[in-house]
């Protein structure tokens, strides 16, 4: 397996999401009149969400005369009025962004309908300002003067691609059928149109386009005949000549530059790839024209050599070939793979590539949904497919088909050969297999009548239901959790919980010559995963030492139920649990399992060995045997295979590598988490192993490569990758001085932090090494999506408003980032302002700030949506989590509350945002839906206010949300303000427990981490495990107030005394020893407020004073240049003593 490298990982949100496409005809009847619609869509939009999906694809729906399903566009601002009109897609949007996930529509711009007005036009004179708009050209004529199209390509509807026009006598261009003439993509006026139709949909709200044979839309403009393949055909392919034409590129950038401005998704679909240089033109990361590009080799597969409709011969090493090509190429080059089975033109994918017989649907559905979806893309999902939808029948007439491509087949070869019956019989047989009517049979809901599709029985969908609907619909398997349906929601949630290795990870294949078992490895940085695929009818061994993994213990998802243990010498890959024909000419496939490799975050000690020290095997297993969660290393380790990754020993300096059994356990250590899988069988075996593993060794990995002679040979390390290696290092050392104490029902709260790209750089990281180190759930939030030390910042502001993002000063900083990442940042965007009464309204990340806490309800829900409790921080906050986890578990989740430190603007009391908040998920739901109902409302008011938590603690009221006081548990202070002592406020903190702190610096969050640990660690004896204020104040800040004056040093005294002549410090503390109530002061010279400015002379003087100032309630303070302060210790200490200790904790 090879080591993963060093490449930069470009993130991207279309590259973490999956995508569910929708045939609106096919999909749902709202209305009662046998054909699909977009209310039905919208009816639907909470099953979509349920099943996982972040965007979904709406297939074309625009005014159309229905030749080609849709095809062929005849208005791209009307909607076909079966589906219904615009005003039900602006719904369909609205409805799909309320539920957290984008919309995309099908963008056909190589071809319109023969019945578009620009069409009209362009046929009605060659004069017309519309003729160019289409490729008209003059006939050929040959010896004996009968006409002829200008070239001889053939039309993907069967016959010429060219029309002859009686009325201005010439041949309009058709790659497909006659009634979708195409687009002259060389005529200026025709790009600029399309560019309106784009914009007047993002507009609308879409948020990208599925882009239809886009890379047909350049030709070669001189038109030549294709080469002859097909001697039996006057026609042939002319693919050479239309397909990633000379202008593409420049085309495919004009679209994404307007894609680009409105930050949205594209997919192309391109037909005919070969040159892949082209391809990675189009979709590298740094090209800027397209996201990714459907493929076709895969699904050409089964296709003959002139025909689609002839049969098609492939083994398996084909189709592992085919994806393994897009796989690494895509990854090495920055580019990026649509990945799918199926769609509106393409089989089922149970039938194309399994032939699984009906009882067994279920099994292989679920294969192939995790073969597919977890290799490097982005996964499609067609409708019907998460629910293992079938082929139609073999016994259905010719008169069920709807496909034109497949009647013209039929019609073309019933006229050429009417008496051939065997050939006609074949023709059948191959429909059924290929016709793209196979995925457009209506989606099967319910057992019912029309399988739910219509709801009237007595109405007859356009196109006839499957009659396998009783046994496969989707009222069946939405409840049942070992359907197809809830495995691919599982698949799909493996995937976005394990994002670096599915999403950004390297593609590698592994036992490639294989006619059986399809293997292939994912890996980002020391995270692995295995993905294996038993793709014939027998049970078959599988040897993972082999192929260098190592056992697998625990079974993490497996489609039959069953706990399953993978710890034998070869694995087995069983087929399904019913008899197969062995001499089945397509080869069926095993079993869906996913095992777990073990968590080896365990030591073991080995008593009498040394560290470092070679021991037989047996000695290990023994040590480890029969720990649950602790693999031993296996007996047969012995192998060379470079991929293996287990490391237990420092390796020994014999270079003997092929007699030394301990080399495969030399090698350096990974993270895995292997995915291993029979098609129908995949198995994800997740193995976290971590540091050095399996059992004790002192030394890191870093020591081990040094030892390794073969390092020697490699490059040396550049600056960069010195210094990544030493940060590595770093965090390593840290981790080995941390532990967790115990958290009860922190699995229950996801922690949402806030930050923005001004100050991530410098807050962020130290919260990788102390905050998230015992917090299983967070998610990161910020103005601009990337990674900082192994954590990924989200973009919590893409799904505000386009119009407010493009139209409202405050995003101005956010716009910059958008197009041109950290570079666009300016000197003036770090401005330091001291945070005043209305903020820092010069700083552009403060003012972009406010917009963040409303997204953040809908993001965090997404992020979690099972978690009771929702906490929100800043980067500058500590959040004491044993005491915070003792204080949620006080409260009921299922109330509507709304936790933090009160503050108030106007009339409006909220949460202090710094402090840190928290909310149940009862009152997420409610401000979520609240906001859903209000948004434009809610945006003007963000605009008008300069607060994001007022705006929230707003939303929250409306939304019949009142806050909770907190009040000393969340702190709007750091260490060296706080007051346990005071007795101003209606509390006192003294035996409060402390939950957060704000205004720290990194260091002092750090600070802070390390006393909790040891104090939670090894509390000191008391009646409760609660780090209170009166435990701060005893171990943290009263051991630093110290007799006599501190220089450069402000305790922070808030009174000023005036009217008392003051000098020095030393009058400042008689001062203070006059007031009996007095337990600190300050000094240091300060502005004089009767300074003067000379508006003639322009002379000004600011005159300094000497301010004493005094305070009854002990603080530490901070250091400020030129302030003098000094504590009564002896006040201080009685004042303590007279608090006493806390029996109990305080908690209202």
């Amino acid at each position: 397996m090879a080591a993963q490298d060093n490449k930069q990982v470009h993130r991207a949100w279309w590259k973490e999401c999956s995508v569910y496409q929708i045939w609106p005809a096919s999909y749902k009847d709202s209305n009662h009149d046998g054909v699909g619609d977009i209310p039905g869509i919208v009816s639907k939009l909470d099953y979509i969400k349920k099943l996982g999906v972040d965007i979904i694809w709406l297939s074309p729906s625009y005014k159309s005369p229905q030749v080609d399903m849709g095809y062929d566009i005849s208005d791209y601002y009307s909607i076909h009025p079966p589906y219904g009109t615009v005003e039900d897609v602006e719904r369909l949007i609205q409805g799909s962004h309320e539920r957290g996930m984008k919309l995309l529509m099908d963008l056909v711009v190589n071809h319109t309908s023969d019945q578009h007005e620009w069409f009209k036009q362009s046929r009605s004179s060659k004069d017309n300002e519309y003729r160019n708009w289409y490729v008209w050209k003059p006939p050929r004529y040959d010896e004996q003067g009968n006409r002829h199209p200008p070239n001889n390509w053939v039309s993907h509807f069967q016959g010429s691609a060219w029309e002859w026009d009686e009325l201005t006598g010439e041949y309009y261009l058709h790659l497909y059928a006659v009634e979708q003439p195409d687009l002259n993509w060389e005529h200026p006026p025709v790009r600029k149109a399309v560019h309106d139709i784009m914009r007047f949909w993002l507009d609308k709200g879409c948020d990208g386009f599925r882009m239809d044979v886009i890379n047909f839309i350049s030709k070669h403009q001189d038109f030549p005949d294709a080469p002859v393949k097909d001697p039996n055909s006057p026609w042939q392919w002319g693919n050479l000549y239309y397909a990633n034409g000379p202008r593409l590129h420049e085309y495919l950038q004009g679209l994404g530059q307007i894609l680009k401005e409105y930050d949205a998704f594209s997919v192309g679909e391109m037909p005919f790839v070969t040159d892949t240089e082209e391809v990675l033109k189009a979709v590298r990361y740094d090209r800027n024209e397209i996201n990714m590009i459907f493929q076709f080799a895969h699904v050409d597969i089964d296709h003959g050599e002139f025909d689609k409709f002839a049969e098609g011969n492939w083994k398996l090493t084909d189709l592992k070939r085919l994806f393994n090509e897009w796989q690494t190429f895509m990854y090495d080059n920055d580019g990026w793979n649509a990945l799918y089975w199926e769609n509106h033109d393409q089989p089922r994918s149970i039938d194309r590539y399994t032939h699984a017989k009906p009882e067994d649907s279920t099994i292989a559905g679920k294969s192939l949904a995790t073969c597919l979806a977890l290799m490097a893309g982005t996964p499609f999902v067609y409708q019907g497919q998460e629910l293992g939808m079938r082929n139609v029948p073999i016994e259905w007439p010719i008169e069920e088909y709807q496909d034109i491509d497949c009647l013209n087949h039929w019609k073309q070869h019933l006229a050429a050969e009417p008496d051939n019956t065997e050939a006609l019989n074949e023709y059948r047989r191959q429909y059924q297999k290929k016709s793209r009517d196979n995925g457009r049979t209506p989606v099967q809901w319910t057992s019912g009548p029309n399988a739910g599709f219509t709801d009237d029985a007595a109405v007859k969908p356009w196109m006839s239901v499957n009659p396998n609907y009783k046994a496969i619909n989707a009222e069946a398997q939405v409840s049942d959790p070992t359907s197809v349906f809830n495995y691919w929601r599982s698949v799909l949630d493996v995937r976005k919980k394990h994002l670096d290795i599915f999403v950004y990870g390297n593609f590698a294949m592994v036992d490639q010559t294989s006619e059986q078992v399809w293997a292939y490895t994912r890996q980002f940085e020391g995270q692995q995963a295995l993905v294996l695929c038993n793709f014939t009818a027998q049970t078959v061994k599988w040897d993972p030492a082999a192929n260098g993994v190592g056992q697998a213990q625990e079974v993490l998802l497996n489609n039959y139920g069953a706990s399953e243990q993978y710890t034998n010498e070869t694995w087995l890959l069983r087929p399904p649990e019913t008899r197969w024909t062995p001499s089945r000419a397509v080869p069926f496939m095993g079993r869906a399992r996913i095992p777990a490799l073990p968590y080896a975050g365990h030591t073991v000690k080995l008593d009498g060995v040394r560290v470092g020290e070679q021991i037989q095997f047996h000695k290990c297993r023994s040590a480890c045997a029969g720990m649950r969660k602790i693999a031993c290393p296996p007996s047969h380790a012995r192998t060379t295979h470079a991929r293996r990754r287990l490391l237990l020993l420092p390796p020994p300096h014999d270079d003997d590598d092929d007699d030394d059994p301990m080399l495969p356990l030399r090698r350096k250590s990974r993270r895995w988490i292997t995915v291993v899988a029979p098609l129908i069988g995949f198995v994800v075996l997740l193995q976290f192993l971590r540091g050095p593993q399996w059992f004790l060794i002192a030394r890191s990995a870093s020591n081990y490569n040094n030892l390794d002679p073969r390092r020697e040979a490699q490059a040396p390390l550049s600056l960069q990758q010195q210094q990544q290696q030493q940060q590595r290092e770093r965090q390593r050392q840290r981790k080995e001085h941390f532990a967790c104490p115990p958290l009860p029902g922190i699995e229950d709260v996801l922690v949402v932090l806030k930050t923005g790209v001004t100050e991530a750089l410098d807050k962020v990281p130290v919260h990788a090494q102390t905050t998230f180190r015992c917090v299983p759930n967070y998610v990161v939030f910020s103005d601009y999506s990337e990674e900082i030390d192994g954590i990924q910042l989200h973009d919590v502001l893409q799904n505000v408003r386009r119009d407010v993002r493009l139209t409202v000063d405050d995003f101005d900083l956010y716009n910059r980032l958008r197009v041109s990442g950290r570079e666009g940042l300016k000197d003036a965007d770090a401005t330091e302002e001291e945070n005043g009464v209305f903020g820092m309204p010069n700083n552009p990340g403060w003012k972009l700030d406010k917009w963040k806490f409303l997204p953040m309800i809908d993001e965090a829900l997404k992020a979690k949506p099972d978690a009771k409790w929702f906490v929100f921080m800043e980067a500058d906050t500590h959040i004491v989590w044993p005491n915070l986890v003792a204080w949620l578990d006080r409260l009921d989740p299922d109330e509507p509350l709304y936790l933090g430190t009160e503050t108030q603007i106007g009339d409006v009391l909220f949460a202090h945002g710094g402090s840190g908040f928290i909310i149940s998920r009862t009152a997420m739901h409610m401000v979520s839906a609240q906001r859903a109902r209000n948004v434009t409302e809610y945006d003007m008011y963000t605009d008008m206010e300069w607060a994001g938590d007022m705006v929230l603690g707003k939303a929250l009221k409306d939304a019949g949300v009142d806050l909770t006081f907190t009040w000393p548990l969340l702190q709007n202070a750091r260490l060296g303000e706080i007051e346990p002592l005071t007795n101003t406020f209606y509390r006192q903190p003294w035996c409060y427990p402390v939950v957060a702190y704000h205004h720290l610096t990194p260091a002092d969050v750090e600070d802070m981490w390390r006393f909790d640990q040891d104090w939670f660690i090894k509390p000191p004896q008391k009646k409760h495990n609660l780090l209170l204020h009166a435990d701060v104040f005893h171990e943290r800040i009263l051991p630093q107030l110290k007799p006599g004056i501190q220089q450069d040093w402000d305790n922070l005294s808030g009174d000023l005394v005036e009217d008392v002549l003051v000098e020095n410090i030393n009058d400042c503390r008689r001062i203070c020893e006059a007031d009996g109530l007095c337990r600190q002061y300050s000094f240091r010279w300060g502005e004089d407020p009767d300074s003067y400015y000379d508006d003639e002379t322009g002379a000004s003087q600011a005159a300094m004073r000497p301010e004493c100032r005094t305070f009854e309630s002990p603080r530490l303070g901070v250091p400020r240049e030129g302030t003098q302060s000094g504590w009564m210790m002896t006040r201080i200490e009685v004042t303590a003593r007279a608090r006493g200790e806390c029996e109990v904790a305080e908690w209202e």
